[in-house]
């Protein structure tokens, strides 16, 4: 994983995807302005609107809607690079994310396992005290029992 990710630590790359984006992000705005000019073009170009001077020429106006097709184009271009180059982004800092805790994991893992050996280690010695507390419990429960059919025969 580190040659992949070797491009994408290194500053000056860093700094060349941050001017990219703000490049494309000011052609988006400019494109979304493009897009509301031609559109108002169009619509004061509308025979609808009533004005003499709006009566001109058919191909005006089908000039003017081919350019408001090419500039939401470009404006749907520009969100859909933006949006897209924002999501990998945010998915391979997610990856890098991910690897990093699966190199932990495994490094907890791997030692970890002196770690289990002294916990079987310890389980098995509290199962032998709990064996030896078993044993004592009886030999209490035997003692008692001794005890008491003794002092009751010795009060008779």
């Amino acid at each position: 994983m580190s040659t992949v990710s070797a491009p994408f630590r290194n500053e000056q790359f860093q700094i060349a995807i941050k001017c990219i984006l703000g490049f494309v992000a000011v052609l988006f705005i400019d494109s979304v302005n493009r897009v509301y000019t031609v559109t108002t073009e169009l619509h004061a170009s509308s025979p609808n609107t009533g004005n003499p001077a709006s009566m001109g020429i058919m191909n005006d106006r089908s000039e003017v809607q081919a350019r408001r097709f090419y500039a939401q184009r470009n404006m749907y271009l520009c969100g859909f690079t933006l949006f897209l180059t924002l999501i990998l982004t945010r998915t391979y800092s997610l990856v890098v994310e991910l690897i990093v805790t699966k190199d932990k994991l495994d490094t907890l893992k791997s030692e970890g396992e002196p770690e289990s050996q002294e916990v079987e280690k310890l389980k098995k010695q509290l199962k032998g005290k709990d064996e030896d507390l078993d044993i004592l419990k009886e030999k209490a429960g035997k003692l008692s029992k001794e005890y008491d059919s003794v002092s009751t025969g010795v009060k008779k």
